[in-house]
């Protein structure tokens, strides 16, 4: 199971680094940065972005979680 918490790279001893959900949403904000031809959506603010980002990576561990129990 895919929990938003789990770290995306543990590394043991040492500072455990970004979770999953956080590393997820950074890759989706990337990609939504790189490609902004979004005509009906407004680029421009900042929390549209972020929240977009953070509403993609729980879709993803979501539909990950689904895969599993199949």
């Amino acid at each position: 199971m895919t929990k938003p918490e789990d770290m995306a790279f543990p590394i043991s001893g040492f500072y455990p680094g970004l979770s999953k959900r956080e590393h997820f949403a950074a890759m989706a904000m990337n990609g939504l940065l790189s490609n902004q031809d979004h005509s009906s959506e407004s680029w421009n603010d900042q929390d549209q972005i972020a929240e977009k980002a953070l509403s993609m990576a729980d879709e993803l561990i979501k539909s990950l979680n689904e895969q599993e129990i199949k």
